[in-house]
């Protein structure tokens, strides 16, 4: 689909993940980065966009694993962790 006077997407990616990426972050990079590819929309602009989106994705795996470990907690007023 093109707009006119609209930019059409770059077919040009670095498809390859950041290192930085864990098991979660890079599922969800191949998820999204195949998902753009397949609509046309991928663009390079879009890359830290999608870095964000997987690491957002591994810190949520890794919060998950340390609520199931030590239950909720938080930070009380004088700086000290409470449950």
């Amino acid at each position: 689909l093109a707009i006119a006077g609209s930019i059409q997407p770059s077919r040009e990616f670095e498809a390859s993940p950041p290192n930085k990426l864990g098991r979660s972050g890079l599922a969800a990079w191949k998820e999204a980065v195949t998902a753009l590819a397949e609509l046309g929309t991928l663009h390079f602009a879009d890359r830290a966009a999608i870095t964000a989106y997987c690491v957002a994705h591994d810190r949520r795996d890794n919060y998950d694993d340390v609520l199931a470990k030590d239950g909720e907690f938080y930070v009380g007023p004088n700086g000290a962790i409470c449950k």
